[in-house]
């Protein structure tokens, strides 16, 4: 939307602000390295040879000073500033071969409905039917589809993009985006930079319409009181959370019993959190959420030195194969 405004209204300023959301979006996800590219292509098809620098480094400059410490970040602990991609060209300090295909075959064929064209076709009905086939089965992450009012959205969304250039450049980057999305990981909330573009294509349809049609006495109040009303829905998720849950809580002890309830192993946790502080070493087996409460060191993982197969292993083997584990691990606690 700032590289929208500055396509508007000039004035460099935005573009810094564009730079600067997009290296911080790139800096969050990998997934987000699509959208500097792609502006950085548009800058320089709007400004020209002659004016083509000076707009390019007001994007970039701020875009990699938030997005390059992440990548330093990653290639000093990793050795591969993009970790674990591209492991062939930067090393595989801590995952091999198998394990990076084994990643790469979850993100792009374990979710969602297929890249086939029929696939593509029946994308609509299926992000708002079966909301279900493009997320992953963790604890933290809702098993929800897109909001059914967005397709409420759909007419006037789509008479901005017939009347407005800013709304169809807005468009094109939202619709690239999805087909990039389709073809790589097809997990929802991958999706989320391209809702409120259609969002902001859609609201941008409504207010020429209704400026059209509604006097503007009443455009003002009408407008609040509709977005009172479209949020209502939206309010139904968290009060029914809330209702089945409780609130969340706001005390240390609260908290602990919080977690209790709906983690098992949180418990053992604290307990060494407690008694060890940070000098421990923890093996968590099929438990990736304790990554989060652990004081000291934490290992396991699907792949990697501490993945989980070494553990099945030596539950599959001998008894006393398994006994040294556990003499060893009482050892070092």
């Amino acid at each position: 939307l700032s590289f929208e405004r500055w396509k508007g209204e000039g004035g460099e300023r935005w573009l810094a602000v564009s730079g600067f959301m997009a290296g911080c979006a790139a800096g969050t996800k990998y997934s987000a390295l699509f959208f500097p590219p792609v502006l950085l292509g548009m800058i320089a098809a709007a400004t020209g040879r002659r004016r083509g620098v000076r707009p390019v480094l007001m994007f970039l400059v701020p875009c990699a000073a938030t997005a390059l410490p992440w990548y330093l970040f990653n290639l000093y602990y990793t050795g591969n500033p993009v970790w674990p991609f591209f492991s062939r060209a930067f090393g595989a300090r801590y995952w091999n071969e198998t394990d990076v295909a084994g990643q790469t075959w979850d993100l792009l064929s374990h979710y969602g409905t297929g890249k086939s064209f029929p696939a593509l076709l029946m994308l609509p009905w299926n992000l708002f039917a079966h909301g279900e086939l493009f997320h992953t089965d963790e604890l933290f992450h809702a098993h929800a589809s897109l909001s059914y009012l967005l397709i409420a959205g759909f007419p006037f969304a789509l008479y901005a993009v017939t009347r407005d250039r800013s709304a169809r450049r807005l468009a094109s980057i939202a619709a690239a985006y999805t087909i990039f999305w389709f073809f790589t990981a097809q997990l929802l909330r991958y999706l989320i930079p391209v809702v409120p573009l259609y969002c902001a294509i859609a609201a941008a349809g409504a207010g020429q319409l209704l400026r059209r049609f509604v006097s503007p006495r009443v455009l003002p109040a009408g407008g609040a009181l509709l977005a009172i009303a479209l949020f209502l829905p939206a309010a139904y998720f968290p009060l029914r959370t809330v209702a089945a849950d409780g609130l969340p809580p706001s005390t240390p002890g609260e908290r602990d019993r919080f977690l209790e309830k709906r983690l098992p192993s949180y418990g053992a946790v604290r307990f060494l959190n407690a008694r060890a502080g940070s000098a421990y070493t923890l093996y968590s087996y099929q438990v990736p959420q304790m990554a989060y409460f652990t004081n000291g060191a934490f290992r396991g993982d699907n792949f990697g030195p501490w993945r989980y197969s070494r553990i099945e292993g030596a539950i599959e083997a001998r008894e006393d194969t398994l006994q040294i584990g556990r003499a060893s691990c009482r050892e070092r606690v």
